[in-house]
C-alpha cells in the first residue's frame, strides 16, 4: 500500500506553474529557483523579504538562557540567530475563511 502525498514538492509546484503559464518547464525552474535563491539571498545578509499578499521573511535574534560553560568556567548567554515566517493578513484571512 503507498501513501498518497499530502504536500506539493518543488517539483509539483513548477509543473503547474508551467502548465498554468504555458511555460517551457525548464524555464518555469529556472524562474522559480532564482526566486528562491534571490530570497534566500536577502534573508542571509539579514534584509527583511516581504512579499505583499504573502508574508514576511525576517531574520530574528535571541539570548539563550543564562548557562555554565565549563570549558570557560563561567556563565554565559550565546545569541542565536533564526529566521521567522509572518503570514500577511490577507493569507491569514484566506486559511481561516
Amino acid at each position: 500500500m503507498s501513501m498518497a502525498k499530502i504536500y506539493p514538492t518543488t517539483k509539483d509546484i513548477v509543473k503547474s506553474i508551467a502548465k498554468k503559464n504555458n511555460l517551457d518547464l525548464g524555464l518555469a525552474k529556472k524562474v522559480f529557483d532564482l526566486y528562491l535563491s534571490e530570497i534566500q539571498r536577502n534573508v542571509l545578509a539579514g534584509v527583511q523579504v516581504r512579499l505583499v499578499g504573502f508574508g514576511t521573511f525576517d531574520v530574528t535574534k535571541w539570548k539563550t538562557p543564562e548557562i555554565y560553560d565549563i570549558n570557560l568556567k563561567r556563565k554565559v548567554r550565546r545569541e542565536l540567530k533564526t529566521v521567522k515566517f509572518s503570514p500577511s493578513l490577507v493569507l491569514k484571512n484566506k486559511v481561516l475563511g
